[in-house]
């Protein structure tokens, strides 16, 4: 199992690492991880707290089709509740 990403730091290398998705500074204590196309993938606290801020990041950034470990994107459809 990867080791899990214990700094900020070290999360932006690998999310950088990753084609087609770009980190864009918000200028509010916030960094968006975006794809080409300006969707945003997950958001990561800037000053990070406690490591539950970056690890609820690398989770959101997951469920939304970025893998870290393989450093690939693949986006997933917006799914907007149950299906009828």
């Amino acid at each position: 199992m990867a080791k899990p990403h214990t700094s900020l730091k070290s999360l932006l290398k690998h999310v950088k690492k990753v084609p087609n998705v770009r980190v864009k500074y918000t200028g509010k204590s916030h960094i968006q991880v975006v794809d080409l196309h300006g969707n945003v993938i997950g958001t990561i606290p800037s000053t990070p707290g406690e490591y539950r801020g970056l690890k609820n990041a690398i989770s959101a950034m997951k469920r939304n089709g970025l893998d870290l470990r393989t450093h690939t994107y693949k986006r997933k459809p917006p799914h907007h509740g149950k299906e009828s």
